[in-house]
């Protein structure tokens, strides 16, 4: 599999799956064991008698994946302190990289180089030049793995995600082995190749899990079809990645990208109910043991390296490893981390998170409404097939912040505030067509779709949806995203450069801390001290039983008298020195 002249594949591993999750007796579902990943499959539609809402046909299905499980994404040198494993990351999960094909170069370059058009390399990225730890010189997680770089355990999450889509979707031409109303995706090479554009669009952003994660997915859907294609041509097929600038990309949240979600994350966090939950008791309790024990970090850091630890088998410090347990500190402190982030992303109906996830929707939403008749599409006329023929299948590859914000963009009751979305976790939008008749009751258009989330159909949840059925009117979910859904978002910042509301929101939650209650206890206490003193010397003129008068300090009584005598001269001072004294501030700031 090809991306941009690179090709991903799994290295021989001698960490074997058998000896996963073994170190500890329970695990939390961000983990995605394979007990999990097996809860995960994708139910078939329901039988339902044709007069609840008629017969239907599968158009088309968009898949949100998050990656597989990884390294951590932070680079700093241990997560904990005392960290026994020294936060040294190895991995065999190599990346293969390839040049241009012969095809391309001849094309873009000439005819100059067919007599070498059979030639072809492979390089095989290893990660493995700086093994000088001792002398500074390391990768940044100190072996050979990149920084949120894919695991062989992601590896395999996403194997089975590809291998549910296939069962979920795929049929062979002519035969009747498969549902009809969720035949999506024909296997025979009858009208096109399964990765042809006609069948299929990937998305990914630029981050080495996310690309590989979607590529694996791809694997476990057509690996059959792959192996035919390769004795049949000697080739490997060519899949288009569409992707973008890691730093410009819409495929999660991010300020860079929109400021004004900043603004929002500052509103959030002086809203009633984050200062509820930043000052309860459970979160000041979490934030001492933090301080005291396990060590201080953001509340992203802090959810990172609890699961990157755990489902990777490594050490916790003791005073975390509890997770099963009753009154888990394991959990509190995962549940802090969780809250703290879910809470900004629901707030004021979930405004952040539709504000964020705006341009990946209208992505999306564009990709339906090229299934739709004219009558039924009167934002935007379909594509006709002269222009382009829709893909059946598309496939994101994203974050556990793509699909939560998309989720919760929906309705903020879709996401709750202590869940967090799992390794290889997947969102699926099916939209599905009436054929002949329907109940014009329930659905007022010709066009539905049922949403899915870990295997798990959320479209009774979804408002305006019937809560018993588990496909809903189309037209019900372009309502709800058709007010944000745009590329032309208002990203304008409120604040500006103005750091004055950060700083605020920042001295707000540390009020809530007991070190920052003793911080601001000790400032007080510091500012009587100091202005008690700075009035004594205005009022006696004394500092220590010596007399400042001037630039001179006068020891004895008997100079002090002599003092009373003497005439001291007017200062003068020119025009503009004077006018130089009116132009300097009286208080300096820093910059």
């Amino acid at each position: 599999m090809q991306y941009h002249g690179c090709l991903i594949q799994a290295g021989m591993d001698m960490d074997k799956p058998e000896s996963w999750y073994t170190r500890y007796d329970s695990y939390p579902p961000y983990c995605s064991i394979p007990d999990e990943m097996d809860k995960r499959s994708i139910p078939p539609l329901r039988d339902v008698r044709l007069d609840v809402y008629g017969e239907t046909r599968i158009l088309h299905a968009s898949a949100v994946i998050r990656h597989g499980a990884r390294t951590p994404y932070s680079s700093s040198e241990r997560c904990f302190p005392n960290d026994p494993d020294e936060a040294e990351w190895n991995c065999k999960l190599t990346t293969i990289m390839t040049p241009p094909s012969p095809g391309t170069v001849a094309t873009d370059e000439g005819d100059q180089w067919s007599e070498l058009d059979k030639s072809f390399f492979l390089f095989e990225k290893i990660y493995d030049a700086l093994p000088y730890r001792k002398d500074g010189l390391s990768n940044e997680l100190n072996g050979t793995c990149q920084v949120g770089q894919l695991l062989l355990k992601g590896y395999e999450q996403e194997m089975q995600n590809g291998m549910m889509l296939r069962d979920a979707y795929t049929y062979v031409y002519d035969t009747m082995d498969h549902d009809e109303r969720m035949r999506l995706l024909e296997l025979s090479f009858h009208e096109f190749s399964v990765w042809d554009p006609n069948h299929l669009r990937y998305r990914a952003d630029h981050d080495q899990r996310t690309i590989m994660s979607g590529q694996v997915l791809l694997r476990g859907l057509f690996d059959k079809e792959v192996q035919a294609y390769f004795e049949k041509t000697g080739k490997y097929p060519t899949i288009p990645l569409h992707i973008a600038d890691r730093e410009r990309d819409i495929m999660g949240p991010s300020a860079k990208v929109c400021p004004r979600l900043a603004d929002i994350q500052d509103q959030a966090m002086l809203s009633d109910e984050y200062q509820d939950f930043n000052n309860s008791k459970d979160s000041q309790d979490t934030r001492a043991l933090l301080d005291e024990e396990v060590g201080n970090m953001e509340q992203i850091v802090l959810l990172d390296c609890l699961m990157t630890t755990i489902c990777d088998d490594r050490s916790l410090p003791d005073v975390v490893d509890d997770y099963g347990e009753e009154d888990s500190w394991f959990q509190k402190l995962a549940e802090y981390s969780i809250k703290s982030y879910n809470l900004v992303m629901k707030y004021n109906n979930s405004e952040y998170a539709r504000l964020a996830m705006g341009p990946l929707w209208a992505e999306m939403r564009d990709t339906w409404e090229m299934f739709l008749d004219n009558d039924e599409n009167e934002d935007q006329p379909p594509a006709t097939p002269n222009d382009i023929v829709p893909p059946r299948l598309a496939v994101y590859s994203g974050h556990d912040t793509t699909i939560m914000p998309l989720l919760a963009s929906i309705s903020p009751d879709l996401w709750n505030d202590t869940d967090w979305a799992p390794y290889a976790s997947m969102l699926l939008i099916e939209i599905h067509e009436f054929i002949d008749e329907w109940n014009v009751t329930l659905f007022d258009s010709k066009y539905a779709f049922r949403l899915l989330y870990n295997g798990k159909v959320l479209t009774g949840k979804v408002p305006g949806c019937h809560s018993e059925l588990e496909i809903c009117d189309l037209k019900t979910l372009k309502n709800i995203i058709g007010g944000f859904a745009t590329r032309s978002r208002d990203c304008s910042s409120e604040n500006g450069s103005d750091e004055s509301t950060k700083v605020f929101v920042q001295a707000k939650t540390l009020m809530a801390t007991g070190k920052g209650i003793l911080m601001f206890a000790g400032l007080i206490l510091f500012g009587v001290v100091f202005g008690a003193a700075f009035a004594y010397v205005v009022l006696t003129g004394e500092v220590c039983g010596k007399r400042v008068i001037s630039n001179t300090v006068v020891e004895d009584s008997s100079a002090r008298m002599g003092l009373q005598d003497q005439t001291a001269a007017p200062n003068s001072y020119s025009e503009e020195e004077v006018q130089g004294f009116q132009d300097e501030p009286i208080v300096s700031y820093g910059t």
